[in-house]
């Protein structure tokens, strides 16, 4: 409980008597009276500037008054009622709602919140300051997201950061990221609308792309990078953390090679480059060449 310092007083009474001359009464002493006051608490033991919500909330600890939050509180008689209120600040805690303060801190370190206890006096409720300070609300600056491993996924049940196409109606359905886990919400996002949420503490979450084809079009062969960004739920890392995963197509044709005649009754071998290719009697061998498989058969 905190006390105002004594004041002392004299007061002076006057006894008038009819039938005497007025004598006069000196009275000498001390008067002691507590002031209101309040404590703080937050919403977390670490709080993280610029990408989470904070709350500070304010809890009467005396009995000097009935503190409130309502402006339009009265007092009565025997019960004096006073009202806490948040002072306007610049470190991004706006949102005064009672005896909570809101906001995302826009200060790493120290930061001032100015407040006040006041009463509102006599039928014209002239404001009266009965206590003002100020809370020390220290924050921390944030730690950048890291992506651990990330990996696609196809149609056809392959998976990896690096993936292969061989048949055209194959798409890529949904990729997977694994981060190191932070105190704030993270956002991983494909180009500007497909995304997944990871919450405060999280690993992990998956992207679902649908039906989104391998290969670009332009080609029957080639690779193209699908991006994946990682970054705060409110976008405050600039540039954002970057990864990709790789798509690669080949939808080339199989070609004939060379065509082998056998027309005999025993079984022959041709030559082919390094490989032996052997021949049945009486059979026609076609070697084929496979571009996407980059063998011959």
């Amino acid at each position: 409980m905190t006390k105002i310092n004594k004041i002392s007083f004299l007061m002076f009474c006057s006894v008038f008597s009819a039938f005497s001359n007025a004598e006069s009464i000196m009275v000498s002493g001390t008067l002691e009276t507590s002031l209101p006051d309040v404590k703080f608490s937050t919403s977390s033991q670490v709080n993280t500037a610029f990408v989470k919500e904070s709350t500070v909330t304010a809890i009467p600890v005396s009995e000097g008054c009935e503190v409130s939050s309502d402006p339009n509180v009265k007092s009565t008689a025997g019960s004096l009622k006073c009202v806490f209120e948040w002072l306007p600040n610049n470190s991004g805690m706006p949102i005064a709602n009672g005896f909570s303060l809101k906001g995302i801190p826009a200060i790493a370190g120290d930061i001032k919140l100015p407040w006040q206890i006041v009463y509102y006096s006599g039928s014209e409720r002239e404001k009266v300051i009965v206590k003002e300070g100020e809370y020390n609300f220290k924050t921390v600056a944030p730690v950048a997201p890291v992506i651990t491993s990330i990996k696609g996924s196809m149609s056809n049940g392959s998976s990896g950061s690096t993936l292969t196409s061989y048949i055209k109606n194959e798409t890529l359905s949904n990729i997977d990221i694994t981060v190191e886990p932070r105190d704030y919400d993270m956002v991983a996002s494909v180009g500007s609308g497909t995304s997944c949420a990871i919450a405060a503490g999280a690993s992990k979450c998956s992207i679902t792309t649908g039906s989104v084809g391998i290969s670009d079009g332009s080609s029957d062969f080639g690779s193209r990078d699908v991006g994946v960004t990682l970054n705060s739920f409110n976008n405050y890392f600039s540039p954002p953390v970057t990864s990709k995963v790789r798509l690669s197509w080949d939808y080339r044709a199989p070609a004939i090679d060379n065509t082998f005649w056998n027309v005999s009754k025993e079984a022959r071998s041709f030559k082919i480059g390094d490989k032996d290719i052997y021949v049945a009697p009486q059979t026609i061998a076609v070697a084929v060449s496979v571009p996407a498989r980059s063998d011959t058969n």
